[in-house]
């Protein structure tokens, strides 16, 4: 449908698959991202699609200059649509490709990346509006947890590395990279020198993927009580670690072991040998 009216207004142009879903790494709530390539004609195009959407029975949710976050027409299901002038201008194919390449040497950082958007979407910290972390950014997040494991190609200990190194990580000081086996100093330029969260996304081009986020406060702690979780789970945890009175080992992590259709996907993206660790 949305090709169809996007081929109505730009008959030139072309629908790429994007984002999560591209790589091989959405969960089943995740966006389906597209992208619109050599849509020109200038905002009278835009102001005609946003029209015939919303006679279709989409809602917009959020939009701005060059994108538009859709809901509604009898699903569930939520569409983010990115519009590009021309082709060569756009890095989302030169993205992709650079994201499918590095997690082909960090396998164990997809796997876990989708845990992770499961614990943190039951807290809408997922949700950019709301301040959380986007799935791009928290993929490159995962990324560099794996690099810096010491264990890189267990996914289970990738997963305990992630919150325990998260949940007291610096971010004022340094900025997240997925092309270095290190983090870099903070970079001073706009978009990160004054954001809570300074990621480089694998376009080359140094945006800031997560400079929507501002909870992190918040964030951190989920990070916290989740690594506590899963060495309480596992047998590692000790008071020195930062065990608090009263404190059971129950998380946004724990409330995926009862549900078993949550579980389900995590024993799907780890495996259930290494699920059954933290059982």
């Amino acid at each position: 449908l949305i090709q169809e009216i996007v081929t109505s207004i730009w008959p030139e142009s072309t629908v790429k698959l994007a984002g999560a879903h591209a790589c091989g790494t959405a969960l089943p709530g995740s966006p389906l991202e597209l992208v619109v390539e050599y849509c020109t004609g200038g905002e009278e195009n835009f102001i005609t699609f946003k029209s015939i959407i919303l006679d279709r029975g989409y809602v917009i949710e959020a939009e701005s200059v060059e994108s538009i976050l859709l809901s509604g027409n009898g699903s569930t299901a939520r569409l983010s649509v990115t519009f590009e002038e021309f082709a060569s201008s756009g890095s989302v194919r030169k993205e992709i490709h650079n994201l499918k390449k590095i997690l082909s040497t960090v396998p164990s950082a997809g796997k876990i990346a989708r845990v992770i958007e499961v614990v943190l979407h039951q807290m809408k910290y997922t949700d950019t509006s709301f301040g959380g972390i986007s799935p791009k950014a928290l993929l490159i997040m995962c990324i560099a947890a794996c690099r810096q494991s010491p264990h890189p190609e267990d996914p289970g200990e990738c997963l305990k590395h992630f919150f325990a190194m998260y949940s007291n990580f610096d971010f004022s000081s340094v900025t997240i990279t997925p092309f270095l086996n290190s983090f870099i100093p903070r970079i001073d330029v706009e978009g990160h020198c004054e954001a809570q969260l300074s990621i480089i996304g694998t376009d080359a081009y140094g945006f800031n993927v997560g400079a929507d986020c501002y909870r992190l406060v918040q964030i951190k702690s989920h990070f916290l009580y989740s690594s506590m979780a899963l060495r309480k789970w596992d047998g590692t945890h000790t008071p020195a670690m930062g065990h608090k009175k009263g404190y059971k080992g129950r998380t946004p992590l724990s409330l995926i072991v009862p549900l078993q259709p949550l579980w389900s996907r995590a024993e799907a993206a780890l495996g259930a040998d290494v699920v059954r660790k933290f059982q």
